[in-house]
């Protein structure tokens, strides 16, 4: 038996290409702690799958692993995050993606990110009323 829903099909454009599979905030103050580092990190941008920071040139290797904290200012938002570099590109900017997140840590970056979000829909709507 078919239905008229059988030669139904979609497509996205760019699927299985290199676009970015989530939001990214950009977060003024956001810094990344590496364990073991003597130093903290500004970070780029944050979304829900990964983040991006600056660091210089051969610190970090592509495909390693290392654990992490994440503050805001001088105020710690979590710890223990896992992130594995998936890409370093000129000049300095390593991107990583999260691993092993816990429901907590999953959560809470959720949250920020959705705060994020509705801050740059905000002040969108804003502009566009103007």
């Amino acid at each position: 038996m078919t239905d008229e829903w059988d030669d139904f099909s979609i497509s996205i454009n760019g699927e299985g290409s290199n676009k970015r599979q989530a939001f990214r905030a950009r977060i003024p103050g956001l810094r990344l702690l590496v364990q073991g580092a003597k130093t903290g990190y500004a970070v780029r941008d944050l979304s829900a799958l990964g983040l991006a920071f600056k660091a210089p040139p051969g610190v970090f290797r592509k495909g390693m692993q290392y654990k992490c904290q994440l503050f805001l200012r001088d105020k710690r938002l979590l710890d223990g995050l896992a992130i594995v570099v998936v890409r370093i590109e000129e000049p300095g900017l390593v991107g990583c993606t999260f691993a092993n997140l816990d429901m907590r840590q999953e959560d809470a970056l959720n949250k920020l990110v959705l705060e994020v979000q509705k801050l740059v829909i905000e002040e969108q709507k804003r502009r566009e009323d103007e």
